[in-house]
């Protein structure tokens, strides 16, 4: 795909050319490759995960490149050369995800992509060696970096690699089974550009370093720590207090009983639209200040131990709320439809397996949803 304003005419630079067919041939060595079906037009930029740009002297360069997932299985590890990539003068976006990388040749040629801004090596068999030293090496273009279940475990020199990331604005380091020892202490350090942080599937429940570090990133939206076997104590109350521009909170899949202390630092966070609280351990009735969190568009409370009846003022403020769960859990009492009058912009309502009896003989009021 040619992206530009004024049409797609112009010429792949010859250098770039023999740059795709070098990694299309390199990619399942010596077997060949599935991209030899699927990279078969004369315009590379028509061929799928290639896409590219005309610049103002009518030359096209190549803008994006995604392979995920397209080495063939039982070929072993590739070794792909990161000096072939540095002929992509204009390449803002490698995805290489899935592919049986476990190192590069040359990694510190990686240190030339001055224009890159979105790398994605997750699902790969990296070694400590895969990324160059961002201390050394400034990649200050890089914004996004994923690195989601590298197996068969994480290597610690290469976390330590990724310290100096200063312009970072997302990164993934989901399931990896990250703990508190993994972590260098600089990894956070430079990261106040960061907006969203994907540490699910890890192991954080005694990881006080790593969360207290989390509550320097003042500028952080998303955050999810989803599936960490967090308990209430966990979770630092900095994390409440120090990120106040948080959008995005994911703590599903833990261990959080639901502490009043806890619910009390939930609910500072004023611009919260997102909140997941799935599949915990969380008891007794609704804490009132959910009612407070006026931003909120998205709750789920799904597969907890709630009980108790539900107020009918409690969700009454929440008029920006589209997404409401509430199944599986234990409320009981009666439950008037009309609670929800106010949400106006509610689309996606879930009470089921929950033992209370649900009145909707309320005529003078008909639900969106």
């Amino acid at each position: 795909m040619c992206l530009n304003f004024i049409g797609c005419s112009g010429k792949l630079v010859e250098e770039e050319k023999r740059a795709l067919l070098e990694l299309r041939d390199s990619l399942n060595y010596p077997n060949g490759s599935t991209l030899i079906n699927e990279w078969v037009e004369e315009n590379y930029c028509a061929w799928a995960g290639v896409f590219c740009i005309r610049d103002l002297n009518n030359d096209v360069h190549v803008l994006d490149i995604i392979l995920t997932s397209k080495r063939e299985l039982g070929l072993g590890i590739w070794y792909p050369d990161a000096n072939l990539l540095t002929r992509f003068t204009h390449l803002q976006s490698l995805y290489i995800s899935g592919n049986a990388i476990g190192n590069w040749i040359m990694p510190e040629a990686l240190c030339k992509l001055r224009n890159l801004k979105e790398l994605d090596l997750s699902f790969n068999p990296l070694n400590g060696d895969a990324l160059p030293h961002f201390q050394v090496c400034s990649l200050a273009s890089l914004e996004q970096l994923h690195l989601s279940g590298i197996y068969p475990s994480f290597p610690l020199p290469l976390l330590r690699a990724l310290c100096g990331l200063k312009n970072m604005r997302k990164l993934d380091l989901s399931n990896n089974n990250l703990t508190d020892d993994s972590m260098p202490h600089c990894l956070f350090d430079d990261l106040s550009y960061l907006e969203s942080l994907d540490l699910s599937g890890n192991n954080l429940k005694n990881s006080h370093h790593i969360l207290s570090a989390l509550c320097t990133l003042r500028n952080l939206k998303r955050l999810d720590l989803s599936d960490n076997f967090l308990d209430d104590g966990s979770i630092p109350t900095c994390l409440f207090e120090k990120l106040s521009v948080l959008e995005s909170l994911d703590i599903s899949h833990n261990n959080i009983r639901g502490s009043p202390g806890f619910f009390s630092g939930i609910c500072k966070l004023r611009n919260l639209q997102v909140l997941n609280l799935q599949d915990n351990l969380i008891q007794g009735g609704l804490n009132p200040c959910l009612g407070g969190m006026t931003s909120l568009v998205s709750l789920d409370l799904s597969f907890n131990h709630f009980e108790g009846t539900i107020s009918s003022s409690i969700f009454s403020n929440l008029t920006l709320l589209e997404t409401l769960r509430l199944s599986d859990n234990k409320f009981d009492g009666l439950l008037l439809f009309a609670s929800f009058a106010n949400l106006s912009n509610l689309e996606d309502i879930d009470l089921t397996n929950n033992e209370f009896e649900v009145d909707t003989e309320t005529p003078s009021w008909v639900p969106s949803f």
